[in-house]
């Protein structure tokens, strides 16, 4: 049976969105809605940099996952220690490397750490949840 790698879609779905100049407007996060204001009509702050938060970290939960079944199925015969140390590697270094490509190559593009933190923990969690899923599934097969 023909192995399909998963990752490497959801990598390149990552790029497409960091390097587009003008998100598609059902994907806009720049949107007069996103502000949320007090009684007194003050403006508290925006929903923009949450939606653009979640984004980040969904993205790269979802590229770990992939990643970490991708290993898995391809390179069954490296220890699953280096799997792991991979699994969280790439899509990290990934994401650091991403913010420089559209600071230097992609203006308006820009740097922003929060995306980078976002990037990471999206990555740890989407780490945690595939090592979870991955221990269940093999307790059910041993029994």
């Amino acid at each position: 049976m023909k192995k399909i790698l998963l990752s490497p879609f959801v990598a390149a779905s990552i790029f497409y969105f960091s390097t587009i100049k003008k998100m598609p407007e059902a994907l806009s996060i720049n949107s007069a809605h996103d502000i949320v204001y007090s009684e007194s009509g003050e403006q508290l702050f925006t929903l923009t940099f949450f939606r653009d938060t979640i984004g980040h970290f969904f993205f790269y939960a979802l590229f770990a996952f992939t990643l970490f079944f991708d290993l898995r199925r391809c390179w069954s015969k490296m220890s699953p220690q280096k799997q792991n140390c991979i699994t969280l590697a790439i899509p990290i270094g990934f994401g650091i490397f991403m913010e420089f490509v559209q600071k230097y190559l992609f203006p308006p593009r820009a740097f922003e750490w929060s995306d980078i933190m976002a990037n990471s923990f999206g990555c740890i969690l989407g780490f945690l949840i595939a090592r979870y899923y991955n221990k269940r599934k093999a307790k059910k097969s041993i029994q």
